[in-house]
């Protein structure tokens, strides 16, 4: 589900947030324009789309940002430093309960006959088990 917002600047049409961390393509749907002044509008798409995993150049393009400029609010502005925290520790816990549902409850491959699927199965990720038997104790405690 994407979300329009409008940007105060004539020359920025739209800014998306991303509905899913898979959808890439939307990342190249937004046109390359110059970067807008600093607003809130654009920050939170920028933080939305870092908290969802995406690299820094990807969500500040998606908030018409240049790379340069949201590390340089980074390093100067407390409050843009602890929202791009906040945001980077969202990503790590998405991805932290992936990695354990991959790990418990498997995820169902197609399994294919001539090109056809004719079933699935489910398959755990022992190399995120033995990484979590190892680690297990970081994992619960490195976002926090």
């Amino acid at each position: 589900m994407n979300q329009t917002h409008d940007v105060p600047d004539e020359s920025v049409s739209r800014v998306t947030t991303p509905a899913v961390k898979s959808d890439t393509s939307m990342v190249n749907s937004v046109p390359r324009q110059r970067s807008v002044p600093r607003c809130e509008e654009a920050d939170d798409v920028f933080f939305e789309w870092l908290s969802q995993g995406y690299p820094v150049s990807d969500a500040a393009e998606a908030a018409r940002y240049s790379r340069t400029i949201v590390y340089r609010w980074r390093f100067q502005d407390r409050d843009f430093a602890q929202r791009w925290m906040q945001a980077l520790r969202i990503s790590l816990d998405t991805a932290r309960e992936e990695a354990m549902r991959r790990i418990f409850d498997g995820i169902e491959e197609p399994i294919f006959q001539k090109g056809v699927i004719v079933g699935t199965r489910r398959k755990y990720s022992d190399r995120l088990l033995i990484e979590w038997l190892k680690n297990g104790r970081r994992w619960v405690t490195i976002a926090d």
